[in-house]
């Protein structure tokens, strides 16, 4: 969260550390969708550890933690923007940045994954192996290139040639009624921290309670309320944390809430499994209960979980975490695609197969890499800066310094409080900049608010399974 000027270095580094932890957390949600995904192949390892089966099983739900984490990071930078002014400029410029996030790696992935389609029904072989896939039509491309393809569908199942991608035409939605949101929700930052955390939990149990009564299975639910649900319940808990500031107290809040939230949601996720026992159910929903807590206490302590968070391997793990979500399947039913066109030989696994699988679920991490530093990073700096206007560097007040120490200035003295206002010349050595730094008067001049880009504009993509 952006830290106040008067904020004391405690609070700065609350904040910061803030920020790196919930990226962080990106990759571990991230991380779980993806084993998901490969769980049905990494069963000769994943059986001898029977007991994070259950956790592992329950991967699919990190859609809501995504889905959570996005309503909060968002309301945390933008609420005040689009709540108090709401002009087409603000809700644009909102609009604009989070295309610029989500777009060119979304849209680089989606013509690939289609191209691979159109090849492989044109030579005649089956497209659905692993997953059922749109047809690839003109029409098709264009609701999927322009995130729409989920609207008007009751579930995920066929809907985006990149599976996953689903989740992306969900977050779409919920960007573009963002500002809306913002202009009714904005409002409540009056309650009290309980209360509006409190309604962050109770915008969760739609989910849970469905869940809990009749264990819908990934593909059953609705993405509609999954969406609606999670990322309100992020919008609330940035409410309740919107005028908490950093200190004792607050942290050892943050630390116990994360704590009893992890543990929640690993004793719910148990439970579901030992619920579900042979039937085609799946009861692991109600795990979203933990999520508003867990998200909450990671940004108001700097220890425990949130220092594990923090560390800068997850960190580099929770900005590369976008493309890990969408390459990885991609990789997966490309594999599967050439491997089992034989329907006899579809779902066996060979031990070949189980061999190679943790290889190529290794091989993810440097296609992520790869595509986060050389598309979706790069793709998004042009494109954002199509918005901000060029400026000719304004020329650098020549100081010369003495040998005494003395600073004799080469621009009219009115004008000394702009080099004093400025950093000095850091190729200096440091002797010479002190001295400048202590002859140059402090002449007060007026202050101008400088344009600051929000913080939100720089933050990884929020995605879903």
């Amino acid at each position: 969260m952006p830290t106040p000027a008067h904020a004391s270095p405690a609070a700065a580094r609350t904040g910061q550390t803030e920020i790196r932890a919930l990226t962080g957390l990106r990759i571990v949600a991230a991380g779980w969708v993806v084993l998901v995904h490969f769980g049905v192949f990494l069963t000769p390892y994943t059986d001898q550890f029977v007991f994070v089966r259950a956790v592992l099983g329950a991967g699919w739900i990190g859609v809501e933690l995504f889905f959570i984490l996005s309503g909060f990071l968002l309301a945390r930078g933008y609420l005040d923007e689009c709540g108090r002014r709401p002009t087409p400029r603000t809700v644009g410029r909102f609009l604009f940045n989070r295309f610029a996030r989500v777009w060119p790696a979304w849209a680089l992935v989606t013509v690939l994954m289609g191209g691979w389609l159109f090849l492989v029904r044109a030579s005649g072989r089956t497209a659905d192996v692993y997953t059922v896939h749109p047809e690839v039509s003109v029409e098709a491309i264009a609701r999927q290139l322009s995130m729409t393809q989920m609207w008007g569908m009751p579930n995920m199942v066929g809907a985006s040639f990149v599976a996953p991608g689903w989740s992306i035409s969900a977050e779409w939605t919920a960007y573009l009624a963002f500002p809306v949101l913002a202009v009714l929700l904005r409002p409540l930052r009056h309650l009290h921290p309980v209360v509006n955390l409190g309604l962050a939990h109770a915008a969760v149990v739609p989910l849970a309670l469905i869940a809990y009564r009749t264990g819908p299975m990934d593909v059953d639910s609705s993405w509609v309320l999954r969406i609606a649900c999670g990322f309100l319940a992020g919008v609330f808990v940035a409410l309740a944390l919107r005028d908490v500031r950093p200190s004792a107290r607050t942290e050892s809040i943050g630390l116990a809430l994360s704590v009893a939230s992890i543990f929640l949601l690993v004793m719910l996720c148990f439970w579901a499994s030992w619920r579900r026992g042979g039937e085609l159910a799946d009861y692991s929903q109600v795990g979203v209960l933990a999520f508003p807590g867990l998200i909450a206490g990671l940004a108001l302590t700097t220890r425990g979980p949130a220092r594990v968070l923090a560390t800068p391997a997850l960190v580099y793990g929770g900005r590369i975490s976008y493309c890990l979500y969408l390459t990885h399947y991609l990789l997966l039913d490309v594999m599967c695609t050439v491997l089992w066109q034989d329907p006899a030989q579809r779902w066996v696994m060979t031990p070949a197969i189980a061999l190679g699988m943790p290889f190529l679920l290794l091989a993810t991490l440097p296609v992520s890499a790869a595509l986060h530093h050389l598309v979706e990073e790069p793709a998004r700096r042009a494109l954002v800066g199509l918005l901000r206007p060029t400026r000719r560097p304004a020329a650098r007040p020549q100081v010369r310094v003495a040998a005494a120490g003395r600073v004799s200035p080469a621009v009219p003295r009115a004008r000394l409080h702009a080099v004093a206002a400025a950093q000095v010349d850091p190729s200096l050595p440091q002797g010479l900049r002190t001295s400048v730094s202590a002859a140059v008067p402090s002449v007060p001049s007026p202050r101008r608010a400088a344009p600051v880009e929000s913080q939100t504009d720089c933050l990884p993509a929020q995605v879903a399974i």
